[in-house]
């Protein structure tokens, strides 16, 4: 929510909505316990070297998100969870319909996010016999 916030004005999405279409997103099972796993990327311990040690200070700040922790267990669940609950609370009285190519993944996750959503519709074309 907070990162978003900083993108999208209040005069656009309502903190009480934007709230709630984060919740819509990422928790209710979405996500393991609710939210995108980050992990640090190094840390060091004492058995390293100096060089091992340095190296880490440097990442101390790094951080990594795991992107597989979706319903589909693909990467593009972040996002496209994310768009279909911002483009349902943008045309939540007119019908609308997501449009989506894919050679593989980007199916499935669009699948899974239009089923959890009350609009938008979804149509999704594929590139036969390449398709994975």
């Amino acid at each position: 929510y907070e990162v978003l916030r900083l993108f999208i004005a209040t005069e656009e999405i309502t903190n009480g909505d934007l709230r709630e279409i984060v919740n819509k997103a990422f928790g209710g099972g979405s996500f393991v316990d609710g939210v995108v796993n980050v992990r640090r990327l190094s840390s060091s311990n004492d058995n390293d070297n100096d060089n091992e040690k340095e190296k880490a200070n440097r990442n101390e700040n790094v951080f990594v998100s795991e992107l597989f922790g979706g319903p589909t267990f693909c990467f593009k669940d972040i996002g496209m969870r994310l768009v279909v609950n911002i483009l349902s609370h943008f045309s939540s009285s007119t019908p609308t319909t997501l449009l989506v190519a894919t050679t593989g993944d980007t199916g499935p996750a669009a699948v899974r996010a239009v089923s959890d959503a009350q609009n938008p519709n979804l149509s999704i074309l594929v590139h036969y016999p390449r398709t994975n």
